[in-house]
Formats: C-alpha cells, sequence, structure tokens
C-alpha cells in the first residue's frame, strides 16, 4: 500500500468521527474485527522435527489447501519445510485440508494428507498433527 492509499485508508476511517465534532449528541459504532480462531498443522518426518530430513527428501516447504465444510476453497498457505509447524487465521466453522509438502518448483513431494472435520472455534487454537514417514514421500 503506497502513502496516498494509506491516507485515504484513514481518512475514511477518521470522517465518521470528524463529521461528528460538531453535533451534539452524535453516536459512533466502529465494527470490531470478526471473531476468529487458528488452526495450527505441526508436521514430522519420521516423528522427527529434523532439518537435514527437508533436504534429504527434497522437500521446501508445507502447502496447505484449506476448503470449509461446503468444499469451497478458503485459502492456501506455504511455510518453509524447516519451520515444522503453521498457523492459519479462520473464521470459525469446519474446515478440512489437503496437507503436502512440496519441492522448490512448486511439485509434490509427498502424498498429500487430507485432514478432515477440522472444528475452528472463536479465540481457540486447533494443533493437528500430521507425521511423514518414509513411504509417504515421491522417489
Amino acid at each position: 500500500m503506497n502513502l496516498a492509499q494509506a491516507f485515504a485508508s484513514r481518512l475514511a476511517q477518521l470522517t465518521p468521527s470528524l463529521l461528528c465534532v460538531a453535533p451534539a449528541g452524535c453516536i459512533v459504532v466502529a465494527e470490531d474485527d470478526p471473531e476468529t480462531g487458528f488452526l495450527a498443522v505441526d508436521w514430522t518426518l519420521e516423528g522427527t522435527v529434523d532439518p537435514y530430513l527437508c533436504t534429504y527428501y527434497g522437500v521446501a516447504a508445507m502447502e496447505l489447501l484449506v476448503y470449509d465444510d461446503w468444499d469451497y476453497f478458503v485459502t492456501e498457505v506455504e511455510t518453509p519445510c524447516e519451520y515444522f509447524g503453521v498457523h492459519v487465521e479462520l473464521y470459525p466453522g469446519i474446515y478440512h485440508v489437503d496437507a503436502t509438502l512440496i519441492d522448490a518448483f512448486n511439485r509434490a513431494a509427498s502424498y498429500p494428507v487430507p485432514l478432515y472435520g477440522l472444528d475452528v472455534y472463536a479465540h481457540s487454537e486447533l494443533v493437528v498433527p500430521v507425521d511423514y514417514p518414509p513411504s509417504a514421500f515421491y522417489y
């Protein structure tokens, strides 16, 4: 966002309160941010969090494809393999995720692991562990 866009955005936020300075009895209602929760996916390779195994299997990142309960695509998240965990902020609801380890060329390095029935609540975090044994990787 450039400076002009930031100024216009901030001015749009302040305009109702600026207009209400003069008149008596004016009420300004500000909308709160929507209540959200978090989905955390923590993964291991062969039961460990050894970054060497990321290199050994040619894995650059974890790719999460998140879908809602109606099977509509919600978001895609990628994070480096060596992090062994990722948090996704979501609205409350039931989701399913395809978790796939990918290589540096954005190709699947592992079979996708489907995660179903992930119930995310506001102001909470759902932690889902995933392990990739040697048989999960493409060779």
